[in-house]
């Protein structure tokens, strides 16, 4: 176990509990969107070809769609905050010791994985969906330029670990200095050499970092499923260490040991940003689902409408069919054929009630066609009686 008593300045841009909240949060969200794509898409029920009929499949294909702009949203938001996080890393080089790297390094991390996990569902989607897949989209290139920072910035790491020392550092005259070790209480055994298993676990966890990302990219749905396991696996495993690394080194800040006004808990505007994006992202996650569940409450409405229409139909046809209810049909002598009467009032009723005239108006036109029906059964009957009298 590491005894480091000095493992820098305290630097709320990359430590800060705000900047930190934010990347897990989104990391979760992600997650949690591809978990449950992937068991929704299992049973077939966002799938267009897997589903019958034409409007069926049209909504299948919406719903997919709408999915797909999800995910694709929070990793969009997760690469460009990741990347800038990165880069803020690097601003701060002249204060950034071995502590923050490493900090650095399971946020990002946990960025990618949580990013890859959104990736490979939205490449599904648009793969089911008949879209062509461009990899120089400005999408994919974000992506390709995130794994180059995150491999600068594992190299980087790699050759700090190469000069762990324990001895607190002294800072230059512009508060910089060399802080080549953290305190490794929560995060490695307590007979672990150091820095040797550091740079193992670094070693392990980047590489399988990249090819899990990499593999998004190019392989797509081929390996959809062991992708998904493998990023589910690493999210934790960051989320721990990151925690872990941040709760135990607080009191050997150089800010703690000096009692310096300046913390990691101070509320910076990158923190503030990094919570904003946050909430636009579970936003902009909680509006697609009131849109799409609005639109299924209306296609739900439209279907079982379209269903009664020709449950009805079907009962009609098979009545003139069988001869039942001819009391209930005339002799159309324009048209060679019966016309049911009560079919049609059923149909202007219908379209009555659609238009808006309400329930009243349909009822008394209900009323009015019955008694125009029995008229003109009792003139037809006076007429045939009239007939037969002459022939008499």
């Amino acid at each position: 176990m590491s005894n480091c008593t000095d493992v820098g300045p305290a630097l709320p841009d990359i430590a800060g509990i705000g900047i930190l909240t934010s990347l897990a949060g989104q990391g979760f969200l992600s997650l949690a969107l591809s978990t449950w794509f992937f068991f929704v898409s299992e049973t077939g029920q966002l799938v267009p070809r897997q589903v019958q009929g034409p409007k069926a499949r049209q909504l299948a294909a919406q719903r997919l769609d709408v999915v797909s702009e999800m995910l694709m949203i929070g990793n969009d938001i997760q690469v460009l905050l990741g990347s800038a996080y990165m880069l803020t890393a690097w601003t701060h080089r002249r204060h950034v010791g071995l502590y923050h790297l490493r900090l650095a390094f399971e946020a990002v991390s946990m960025v990618g994985v949580s990013s890859t996990s959104a990736l490979v569902c939205a490449t599904f989607c648009h793969a089911k969906l008949g879209r062509r897949l461009a990899y120089r989209r400005v999408r994919y290139l974000a992506t390709y330029t995130f794994e180059a920072i995150f491999l600068a910035l594992t190299v980087t790491l790699l050759r700090a670990l190469a000069q762990w020392d324990e001895t607190a550092a002294l800072p230059d005259a512009d508060g910089g200095g060399d802080f080549y070790c953290y305190n490794t209480r929560a995060t490695a055994l307590a007979d672990a050499p150091h820095p040797t298993a550091d740079v193992v676990y670094v070693v392990v966890m980047a590489l399988s970092m990249l090819v899990v990302m990499t593999s998004a990219t190019f392989l797509g749905t081929m390996r959809r499923k062991l992708i998904l396991v493998a990023a589910f696996v690493q999210y934790p495993v960051h989320l721990y260490f990151l925690v872990a690394l941040r709760h135990v080194n607080q009191p050997y800040l150089r800010s703690a040991c000096t009692a310096e006004l300046r913390t990691e808990d101070d509320w910076e505007f990158g923190q503030t940003t990094g919570m904003v994006l946050l909430c636009l992202a579970f936003a902009e996650v909680g509006g697609h689902v009131w849109d799409s569940s609005s639109s299924r409450g209306e296609d739900g409405e439209e279907e079982e409408e379209e269903e009664e229409e020709e449950e009805e139909e079907e009962q009609e046809e098979e009545e003139r069919l069988t001869g039942r209810g001819l009391g209930r049909w005339r002799w159309n002598e324009t048209e060679e054929g019966f016309d049911r009467l009560a079919g049609k009032a059923t149909r202007q009723k219908k379209a009555t009630v659609k238009a808006g005239g309400g329930l009243q108006d349909s009822l008394q036109q209900d009323q009015q066609q019955d008694q125009q029906l029995d008229q003109q059964q009792d003139q037809q009957q006076q007429q045939q009686a009239a007939a037969s009298r002459t022939r008499c």
